[in-house]
Formats: C-alpha cells, sequence, structure tokens
C-alpha cells in the first residue's frame, strides 16, 4: 500500500501546488487590485467631497461676486460714453439699499471712488452721508443690529494694519486697483468696523473702463456662512478652507479652531496645494489629504478646501475587503484541496488494487481469477483493461505450462523406465564378455602351454634332423602353423581385453 499512497500523494500532491501556487497568485492579486480599487474609491470620494464643499464655497462666493460685478459694470456708466448714465450719488446709494434689503444673505455692499472720480463734486460732499471728509464718495450700506438697512461710509481706506486673513485692511481697495481684477478677502473686519463690527469675507470688483481704475464695488458677507458651509464634518474627516492669503479662513468641527489650524505643520502640504491651485492627493503623518480648489469667476484671488482623514480609515475597508477576499478564497481553496484528495483517491484506488494483485502474483498467492472492475473510458480503465488482459493471458499461459509439464512428467517416466532395461542389459552383456574374456584368456594359456610344447618338440626334432630329412619338412611346418595360431590367439587376446574395457565403462 505504500505505492499506492504515495501515487494519490503525489497526485495531490502536484495538482494541490499547482492549484495553491495558481489560486494564491490570483487571490493575490485580486486581494490587491480589491485594496487598491477600495483605496481608489475612497480617495476619489475624499477628492469628490473636498470638490463638492468647494464648489458649495464658490456658490456662496460667486453669488455675491456676480453682485459686486453688476453694480460695478453699472456704475461704470457714468464715465462710458456709449451709455453716459446720469445718476446722482442719492440714487447710488438708494440702489445699494435695495440691493441690501433684497439679498438677505449679504452683511453690507458698499462703494469706492477714487477722488472725485465720480461727480468731481467731492469738495461739495464734504462730511455729508456716504462721503469721507474730504467728499470724496465711499458710501457703505450695512445692516443694523434689528436688521433695519444703514448708511454710512467706508473708514478702512488709509489703514494698512495687518487683517485677519494676513492682508492690509485696506487691501480691499488697493488689490483691485493693482490687479483691475474682482478679489475676495477675508476673514476680515469690514469696511467700516465701527458702523459693523465682526468679520466678514469680502468680495470686491474694479470699475474699469478701458484700464483706467475708477473705483471698486464690494459686497460682505458675515464669515460665519462662509465657516457654516466648511464646518459640516463627516466621521474622522476634517476640513479646512484657505482664503486669498493661504491662511485658514474657515474649519469643520472636527479640528480645534480656525487659529490653532492656522499653524502650517497642522495641514503639511497644504501651502503648495494653494500656491498651485491644482487638485491633488498626498498623505503625510498618517493622514491623507486632498485639496480642492475653489472656482472663483473673474478673480485672482485663491482659495482652497483641504480635507484630511486619518489613512487608516481609507484603508480599513479596504483591508476588511482584502481579507474577506481571501478568507472566502481560502474556504473555496480548502474544499478544492479536499474534493481533490478524493478525486486523487479514486483515481489511485485502480493502480492500487492492481499493485496488490500483482504482489500477491509475484508471491505466489494471487488469485488469476479475479478482475479489475473498472469502467473508465481514460488511462485508469485502458490500464485496468490491459491488467485484465495480462491476466487472462498469464492464467492461459499457466494452464499450458501444467499440460506441458504433466506430459514431460510422462515422457520422463518413459524414459526412466528405458534407462532401467538399458542397465539391466548392459549389465548382462557385461557379464558375458566377462565369461567370454575368462574362456579366451583360458585359451590363450592352453596355447601358450601348446607353443611350449612345440618349442621343445622343434628342439627335439632339430637335433633328429640329421637322421629324418623327410621328418624336418614336417616339423617345420608345424612350427609354422603354430606360429600362426599363436599369433592369432594374440590378435584374439587384444579384442577381449578391449571388450573387457568396454563392458567395465558401461
Amino acid at each position: 500500500m505504500l505505492i499506492s499512497r504515495s501515487v494519490q500523494t503525489k497526485i495531490v500532491a502536484l495538482a494541490g501546488a499547482c492549484l495553491l501556487a495558481t489560486a494564491g497568485a490570483i487571490v493575490g492579486y485580486a486581494a490587491l487590485s480589491v485594496r487598491s480599487t477600495a483605496i481608489k474609491t475612497a480617495t476619489a470620494q475624499a477628492k469628490s467631497a473636498a470638490a463638492g464643499v468647494a464648489d458649495k464655497v464658490a456658490g456662496l462666493i460667486n453669488t455675491n461676486l456676480m453682485l459686486a460685478q453688476s453694480v460695478s459694470m453699472t456704475l461704470s456708466g457714468v464715465h462710458r460714453e456709449d451709455v453716459e448714465l446720469d445718476i446722482s450719488r442719492q440714487a447710488v446709494m438708494g440702489i445699494l439699499q435695495t440691493l441690501l434689503a433684497s439679498n438677505e444673505g449679504v452683511h453690507a455692499i458698499f462703494t469706492v471712488w477714487e477722488p472725485d472720480a465720480f461727480d468731481s463734486l467731492d469738495a461739495a460732499y464734504e462730511g455729508v452721508e456716504g462721503a469721507d471728509a474730504a467728499g470724496r464718495f465711499v458710501p457703505y450700506v450695512y445692516r443694523a443690529d434689528q436688521g433695519q438697512v444703514r448708511t454710512g461710509s467706508v473708514s478702512q481706506l488709509e489703514k494698512t494694519a495687518l487683517a485677519p486673513d494676513g492682508s492690509p485692511l485696506n487691501a480691499f481697495y488697493e488689490i483691485p486697483k493693482a490687479t483691475r481684477q474682482a478679489v475676495a478677502l477675508g476673514p476680515r473686519p469690514s469696511a467700516a468696523p465701527d458702523l459693523a463690527p465682526g468679520d466678514v469675507v469680502a468680495v470686491v470688483a474694479p470699475i474699469v473702463i478701458e484700464d483706467t481704475f475708477y473705483g471698486v464695488v464690494g459686497v460682505e458677507v458675515d464669515a460665519a456662512r462662509i465657516a457654516d458651509a466648511v464646518s459640516v464634518s463627516q466621521g474622522s474627516t476634517e476640513q479646512a478652507l484657505f482664503g486669498h492669503t493661504g491662511r485658514v479662513v474657515a474649519a469643520s468641527a472636527a479640528t480645534s479652531s480656525a487659529a490653532a489650524d492656522d499653524d502650517p505643520s497642522r495641514w503639511p502640504g497644504a501651502d503648495e496645494a494653494w500656491r498651485t491651485q491644482e487638485t491633488r492627493v498626498w498623505t503625510a503623518d498618517g493622514q491623507l489629504y486632498c485639496y480642492a480648489p475653489v472656482p472663483l469667476q473673474a478673480s485672482t484671488s485663491r482659495w482652497g478646501l483641504v480635507s484630511r482623514m486619518p489613512r487608516s480609515s481609507v484603508t480599513a475597508q479596504a483591508s476588511t475587503l482584502m481579507w474577506r477576499l481571501v478568507g472566502i478564497s481560502s474556504l473555496l481553496l480548502a474544499a478544492a484541496l479536499l474534493a481533490m484528495f478524493f478525486v486523487a483517491k479514486s483515481v489511485a484506488r485502480p493502480i492500487q488494487r492492481a499493485a496488490s494483485m500483482l504482489r500477491e502474483i509475484a508471491d505466489g498467492q494471487g488469485d488469476l481469477t479475479a478482475r479489475l472492475d473498472v469502467r473508465t473510458n481514460d488511462e485508469i480503465g485502458v490500464m485496468a483493461d490491459a491488467y485484465n488482459t495480462f491476466v487472462h493471458s498469464l492464467c492461459q499461459l499457466i494452464g499450458e505450462v501444467a499440460n506441458v509439464t504433466d506430459r514431460v512428467d510422462s515422457v520422463s517416466d518413459a524414459a526412466a523406465q528405458t534407462s532401467r532395461l538399458t542397465v539391466e542389459k548392459i549389465d548382462e552383456q557385461r557379464r558375458r564378455v566377462e565369461q567370454i574374456a575368462s574362456a579366451v584368456e583360458q585359451l590363450a594359456q592352453s596355447i601358450d602351454s601348446a607353443a611350449s610344447i612345440a618349442e621343445n618338440t622343434a628342439k627335439t626334432a632339430a637335433a633328429a634332423g640329421e637322421t629324418a630329412v623327410e621328418g624336418s619338412e614336417v616339423v617345420a611346418n608345424a612350427i609354422q602353423c603354430m606360429e600362426t595360431i599363436r599369433d592369432e590367439i594374440a590378435k584374439t587376446k587384444e579384442v577381449v581385453g578391449a571388450l573387457g574395457s568396454r563392458s567395465e565403462q558401461i
């Protein structure tokens, strides 16, 4: 069973390793993609949220900027040859009062003209409502404590001290005069703080005709209205509105205060984003920052909104989704490995059985009538069919070998019987040869004795040869015959000796 388990283990190990590698790569890529997508989505949402607040602020400022620009365009008709607007100072102040009354969100509306630029009658209006001590036309229309519309004079034209936003107090006039473009400033004191105390955001449009500067028209909005647009925070998200000078105009409730948030170290990277006025996202000190410029129309002012949130809050949801995906994938992978184990077991089972049956056959204890019952069209089925065919052929071969063995046993028995008979015949022949050899040996002894007698006789005959000539020829012939007989007997003796040697070998 060791080999069979090894096959099953190899199948599970190799297929499992491939599955783990493939699934790991896919799950890892998917998890990272999900995390990256979630982070991008959260970043996009942060950018969208910041842009939404920036657009809200822009809506408030641009609405009042359009009001200031429309009044500026109207008053420029005083010096346009194609218009030749004939309007008095009282009429202008009446227009400003009407506009303020019809725009509840406006804190004050004012216009400031260059000396003698409106009607060239400044000297006639010295100390009059809507003019300064020199009679310069500088009306300031504002809301009193009870909401009544009042008219006074702008009083900050000569003051160069810095306002809370970092710009000079008279910047509302000097900047449009220098740039010939509209500007949004704040938070700062109003153009007539003795009349309308409190911080405002001033939106000022220049009165310019063919690059000739005549004055400005300004609209002041309570800074609290701008702050309200920024103060709404979502969860751990903090927001800060940067104004014209790059300082914080308003901050969300999640921050401690605008003054504290004015510290550059509290908003790292925001100054660079404010200078470039580009939408951007960056991270610093474990926070995710997003800058969205406030799109002001026809203005040189650079305003922008910065939102920040802990990076962990952005990545937490992404990490949760990632680990959830990893967990689900791990469960599916475990189920796949378990299914693979049972599949490998079903694949290895016929191999295990075949190996076991072959091992029993090798040990001499196998059942050659047993067959593998596998009915598949794959390689396992082919192997099972080949095994069954092999066992069937082996069984037939063993039967044929058994038949041949039986025939060989019969032939062996017959051969053994023949061998016994042959041995008996050889023994009998050997005994006969031995008897012949004994007789021949006795004959040889008799011949030797006869030869000795014949020799003695020859000697006696030789002595009597002289007396019996006829008898010598007879004796000579006898001797010759005896020698011939002796030679024949010697040859016969050699033949008998050879037969005796062969008889002993048999």
